[in-house]
């Protein structure tokens, strides 16, 4: 079996007080696929067959958002300080980027789109 397929994936995950906040992670299939010429490899996992690719990518999410975050991420950081006390809070962005997923016999490639 051989099928490929483009996605596009955003994370948010704020910060408060050196303590994760809150965290979204989104993925959708593209409606219309981004042509390119250059993909990077980010990683392989195991498929099944009749495994849905959307849940397998929610499955590893924290192994996607980590190489990811290696090819960059925004980051605003805030400080407010009240009277005596400061409060700290980080806010880590990584816009909506292109992923395709190749599944090829018992493996799913996840290539990043540049």
């Amino acid at each position: 079996m051989y099928a490929e397929e483009q996605y596009i994936i955003s994370y948010r995950g704020v910060v408060k007080e050196n303590r994760l906040f809150n965290e979204q992670f989104n993925i959708a299939k593209a409606m219309i696929p981004k042509k390119y010429t250059a993909t990077s490899e980010l990683l392989t996992l195991p498929y099944q067959k009749d495994e849905n690719i959307v849940s397998l990518i929610k499955q590893n999410q924290d192994q996607i958002t980590e190489e990811l975050f290696k090819q960059g991420v925004l980051m605003n950081d805030a400080l407010n300080k009240q009277m005596y006390s400061l409060e700290s809070k980080t806010v880590i962005t990584l816009p909506p980027t292109y992923i395709t997923v190749t599944i090829k016999e018992d493996f799913a490639t996840i290539r990043l789109i540049k």
